[in-house]
């Protein structure tokens, strides 16, 4: 039996973080193994897996808090609420939000909020994922459920700014390499209109840190900053650094 500290790669799938940790531990090959907390492709870091008989005790691990860190861009939304999503809007914030009151909004997140469901989710209503009914177009009527959530900490952390190039080869080259049905050349092509519109050729991008109750979706976190200013944003990077004690 072992509780492993295992670091997933961004792009990766959870089916392929899971494949590459077997081949790198061929010791647990014919062991049972299960993840306690979920990671989007477009996230990465600190995952507890559980093996044989710890697998029984995957909801204790499932329930610590959790500590984050997004990059996040202005200007554009997605219906996954990040990069890996087709884009719905593109608006340049008018004026650009200043830092310090970006700061003084990000930090003001802390605290016990009725978080949303995001429509691509896990979350399951009559026998059936909210991501399916979103892939088939049948969220009308759906009713989208609300959770209590604790953010514990929000914090602005640093900004940068980045041309198209750097902005494609740290960010949206990613999606070529994610395995599965994720609807890649839809996006792609919707990303690529992005760019050619743009007439500055340059991207501003935030990076925030949150400690954060389970359950808590960061991209919808980063979905209701866009919101606050009229303008949108999406996570392009969730890195997820710590679980209650637990440290990569």
């Amino acid at each position: 039996m072992a509780v492993i500290h295992w670091n997933k790669k961004y792009g990766e799938t959870l089916l392929i973080t899971l494949e590459r940790f077997r081949s790198t531990h061929p010791e647990f090959q014919d062991a049972k193994i299960t993840y306690a907390g979920r990671l989007d492709p477009l996230a990465e870091g600190l995952m507890i897996l559980l093996t044989d008989e710890d697998v029984h005790h995957k909801d204790r691990y499932n329930k610590l808090s959790k500590t984050y860190e997004v990059d996040f861009l202005f200007g554009v939304s997605s219906d996954t609420y990040d990069a890996l999503g087709i884009l719905k809007e593109t608006k340049d914030p008018k004026p650009f939000p200043h830092k310090k009151d970006l700061s003084s909004f990000v930090g003001s997140l802390a605290g016990v909020q009725e978080q949303e469901y995001p429509p691509y989710s896990s979350k399951t209503i009559k026998g059936k994922s909210l991501w399916q009914y979103a892939r088939e177009d049948q969220l009308d009527g759906i009713i989208f459920p609300k959770e209590s959530r604790e953010v514990f900490s929000a914090e602005l952390v640093s900004h940068r700014e980045l041309k198209r190039g750097e902005l494609i080869s740290e960010y949206l080259s990613v999606i070529d390499f994610i395995e599965g049905d994720f609807r890649q050349e839809e996006i792609k092509s919707h990303w690529e209109r992005y760019l050619d519109e743009r007439p500055d050729n340059r991207y501003t991008v935030f990076t925030a840190r949150f400690g954060v109750s389970s359950g808590t979706y960061i991209r919808s976190l980063v979905h209701s900053i866009g919101e606050h200013y009229g303008c949108g944003a999406l996570s392009l990077r969730i890195k997820r650094t710590q679980i209650a004690e637990h440290q990569l």
